[in-house]
């Protein structure tokens, strides 16, 4: 059975994952738009199709600023968060993970997901 391959590109700062402890209610801020702006482009992208089932390979090239010093596995979190109940079930299994982190003046995220057979 061939491998399918799911390729998404996401334009800004890719978010770290920024674990927060709610005390009281937080108002909206940079954390919570830059969130709702990056999952609501990967639904755009993926455009309801069906969820990848079965284990998947993950490959991420973060494209971040030269001032940007976050590290690449909060960003690699926050991926992986945002692709679960998007592109694929919440309890899919993860085989394998390829990370990258570039400096770009345009930053962005280019994900591609493999489903493995």
């Amino acid at each position: 059975m061939a491998q399918k391959t799911y390729i998404y590109t996401i334009q800004g700062e890719p978010p770290a994952y920024a674990k927060v402890v709610d005390t009281e209610p937080r108002i909206w801020d940079h954390y919570k738009q830059a969130k709702f702006n990056y999952l609501q482009t990967l639904r755009n992208q993926h455009n309801c199709r069906q969820f990848v089932d079965g284990p998947i390979k993950i490959e991420a090239t973060f494209f971040t600023k030269p001032s940007n010093h976050s590290k690449m596995i909060n960003m690699f979190c926050f991926l992986n968060q945002a692709i679960r109940g998007i592109i694929c079930r919440k309890d899919c299994e993860v085989k394998g993970v390829n990370l990258k982190q570039v400096s770009d003046y345009k930053p962005r995220t280019e994900i591609k997901i493999m489903r493995l057979s």
